[in-house]
């Protein structure tokens, strides 16, 4: 039993993995019980994920839940053999908690201590059978940020320092990282399945050299501000094709802990766009990634296009021809979690899908629907207040209106998703992510849910959306026009959309 102040928020998560009949075909289910304080009241959102496709939230199982008394009971659905599960509170009453590993026979309570105090750490506590992949988790998350907080000591004359002298610095952090990582996970080894083990380590072998791709766009961009530019990143590329490969940790991942692995998707899609941005002149179009990844990744080549196809959903990753490829690979799919994504992912995406029909408030209260704009190509972009890149698209967008000729024949429709009206009409009249003459549109207060910010998945600022007069889709990742060669490339896919 715990003994628990009254001053002490409580909340008690419970995963029971029960047998479920006799029979070998018969799957074990878990069962989640949340607990807390009876005069607490929030919604918890659960995400459970047997096949997560890197940092998006896509393909969750996912299920909210309301306390009653304080206490909530859920039975998870089946899943073959592990699992993520995030548990995100809607009021942020307690931490909400990412990435814990859920396997087939746990039993684990986690006791949430929230700290009152400022920007102190949330105090967990575990019990029960499992509780090595939970205090794993935990102890991981706090060493992360205590890494992020020292960050990297860069070095006082950057302007003399190409990337392979300062590659061996980030290197030698990288790794102490490493092996910090590595011994918590080795103090809990012996109460950790071997699949647990080998997908946690995998996790952090995966997380840090993506923290190392990081590392190199960090430099790309500080480089390029040199008129040596061109060499700073030959020397660049030199590290990355001559480093990243051999790295000594990769060849401690497992193959089932790479297979298992949210990380190791998330490496993938970053090492691909790196190399395939140094080998074909930055042309990051679909078909290069497909092809990327039936050469490195043939075994996971399903799960690593479905992942490509939620980073363009989630975070408007830049890819070229995406619809396009969604379309002519839906049907190739064989493995049906997949093959259903990536289908779903086409009749949205796909160049020629009808625009989700919706109906949304101006900023006079006035009701307005897409449908009404048949015959006219329209630009929507979705913005949110303090979205710097928003303001800078803003200014790109207010270019192409000067320069487009055809203006009766052209809507610009900027969607904002505050969930604040009043702060929605402060932006819209500063002039800094949109301009008043633009059809000013409002998702009432639902932000992120509304339902069509759901559709697309648009949970990353700014997007657009390019429709034609018939009201089908041209682009849904149109370049964002704030240099001459991508608004050159805008303007083609407007005149294209009036042909």
């Amino acid at each position: 039993m715990y003994t628990i102040h009254k001053s002490i928020l409580l909340i008690t998560c419970l995963f029971i993995l029960t047998q479920v009949g006799r029979s070998q075909n018969q799957s074990k289910n878990s069962i989640l019980t949340l607990q807390i304080p009876a005069h607490q009241t929030d919604t918890i959102t659960t995400y459970l994920y047997p096949h997560k496709l890197g940092s998006s939230n896509k393909m969750a199982i996912t299920t909210k839940l309301i306390p009653r008394n304080g206490q909530v009971v859920w039975k998870l659905p089946s899943f073959d053999s592990i699992a993520y599960m995030d548990i995100k509170f809607a009021n942020n009453t307690f931490w909400s908690q990412y990435n814990y590993l859920v396997e087939p026979g746990d039993t684990i309570s986690i006791l949430f201590q929230p700290n009152e105090a400022v920007n102190k750490e949330t105090n967990i506590q575990y019990a029960g059978t499992s509780i090595a992949k939970y205090a794993i988790r935990k102890s991981l998350d706090s060493l992360t940020r205590v890494i992020i907080q020292k960050g990297i000591p860069y070095p006082p004359q950057w302007d003399t320092l190409y990337f392979d002298r300062f590659f061996p610095i980030v290197k030698q952090l990288i790794t102490s990282d490493l092996q910090q990582k590595e011994a918590i996970l080795q103090s809990w080894k012996q109460q950790l399945s071997n699949l647990a083990y080998d997908v946690l380590l995998a996790d952090i072998c995966y997380q840090q050299q993506t923290g190392l791709l990081g590392q190199i766009t960090a430099f790309e961009a500080y480089s390029n501000k040199y008129p040596d530019a061109a060499e700073r990143n030959k020397a660049i590329q030199q590290v990355f094709n001559q480093q990243m490969a051999a790295d000594p940790w990769l060849k401690k991942v497992s193959h089932s802990g790479r297979n298992h692995s949210m990380y190791y998707m998330h490496y993938l899609i970053h090492r691909s766009s790196k190399d395939i941005k140094y080998k074909s002149s930055g042309q990051l179009d679909a078909k290069s990634y497909w092809e990327w990844f039936e050469k490195e990744s043939p075994l996971q080549l399903e799960k690593a296009i479905a992942t490509l196809a939620a980073y363009y959903m989630t975070h408007g990753f830049e890819v070229t021809g995406m619809g396009t490829q969604l379309q002519e690979s839906s049907s190739r799919m064989t493995q049906p979690q997949y093959a259903n994504f990536i289908s779903d992912a086409a009749s949205k995406f796909g160049i020629g899908s009808p625009v989700f029909p919706f109906v949304l408030t101006d900023t006079k209260g006035k009701k307005v629907s897409i449908a009404s704009f048949k015959g006219k190509t329209v630009v929507i972009d979705f913005w949110d207040t303090g979205c710097l890149p928003c303001m800078q698209l803003a200014v790109g967008l207010k270019q192409v209106k000067k320069e487009w000729k055809e203006k009766d024949k052209i809507i610009f429709m900027s969607i904002s998703k505050d969930k604040n009206r009043d702060t929605w009409l402060k932006s819209v009249a500063s002039g800094k992510y949109t301009e008043p003459d633009n059809i000013n549109l409002y998702t009432e207060g639902k932000g992120t849910n509304h339902p069509l910010i759901l559709h697309y998945g648009f949970t990353a600022s700014p997007r657009m959306l390019i429709i034609d007069p018939n009201g089908k889709l041209i682009s849904t990742n149109p370049p964002n026009p704030v240099n001459p060669t991508d608004k050159k490339h805008f303007m083609q896919l407007l005149e294209q959309s009036m042909q």
